[in-house]
């Protein structure tokens, strides 16, 4: 099994935070907290599953990059779009899984 470095973009982090801000007001600070906090731990998986997940056949996905995968969260809410370039993942954005379309 071949393990890469997992790199986020800025936008993704910037997205988390807005992600954090939303269940802040609809949760707690906490529970926020623990949201962000899963969210990157599924991020940081990818260390290892990126290998597994074929390129992703949506436009809207390939938009973000032509060799372009994505997975969806354990909780179905959001889709972690990435690329892989040499031992990396490259982390390109974060996007709700209802949004992706042909």
């Amino acid at each position: 099994m071949r393990i890469r470095n997992v790199v986020i973009d800025v936008a993704v982090y910037r997205k988390i935070s807005r992600i954090t801000d939303v269940v802040t007001d609809l949760t707690s600070h906490t529970n926020a907290i623990k949201y962000a906090a899963t969210l990157l731990g599924e991020i940081m998986q990818l260390s290892y599953l990126a290998d597994i997940v074929k390129e992703s056949r949506y436009i809207s996905v390939k938009m973000i990059h032509p060799h372009a995968k994505h997975i969806v969260t354990k909780n179905r809410k959001w889709a972690i779009v990435f690329h892989t370039e040499d031992d990396m993942v490259v982390v390109d954005s974060i996007l709700l899984a209802s949004t992706i379309r042909f």
